[in-house]
């Protein structure tokens, strides 16, 4: 019966629970793998932790929708984490997409900030929201401490 009960408590997790999990369990163990870079468990939260950092929400951040416009690199996933962490919801943008596409997401879905890299950084600075510039390497090896916004089932996690 006990371990019916933490399976229970198991599968309700949030992502940033079980990210947790990962972290205190492995830390050194990899993460992500990308073109030949590796990165553990503790280095991606740390990252993660630091892009909670740059975009700085305010407490009451639950709804609020940042937008993630970085092609598929590890800044993708980085990105993702610290808008969870944060406790915003993201939103993804594709960068190639044309810019009259994109301004429309942007217009209907209302993110309080884009995370981009810096190659992607400019196409977003006429859009009219604050652009953070990421890059996964930097923030894996600096990143921050970043007390995650207690998040439940119910909250918003993306939005499409």
């Amino acid at each position: 019966m006990n371990t019916n009960v933490q399976m229970e408590k198991s599968s309700r997790l949030c992502v940033i629970e079980r990210m947790r999990e990962w972290l205190e369990r492995t830390p050194n163990v990899p993460a992500l793998i990308s073109d030949g870079a590796v990165y553990s468990y503790a280095e991606i939260w740390r990252a993660g932790c630091g892009v909670a950092s740059l975009l700085n929400p305010p407490p009451s951040a639950s709804g609020l929708v940042v937008g993630v416009a970085v092609a598929r690199t590890p800044e993708t996933y980085v990105s993702i984490l610290g808008t969870l962490i944060a406790g915003t919801a993201y939103l993804p943008v594709d960068p190639e997409l044309p810019s009259p596409v994109i301004q429309s997401i942007l217009d209907k879905a209302a993110p309080f900030a884009i995370l981009a890299t810096t190659d992607d950084a400019r196409r977003f600075s006429g859009c009219g929201l604050p652009v953070r510039e990421i890059n996964a390497t930097a923030l894996c090896e600096s990143g921050g401490n970043w007390s995650s916004v207690p998040q439940g089932p119910e909250a918003l996690a993306y939005v499409i």
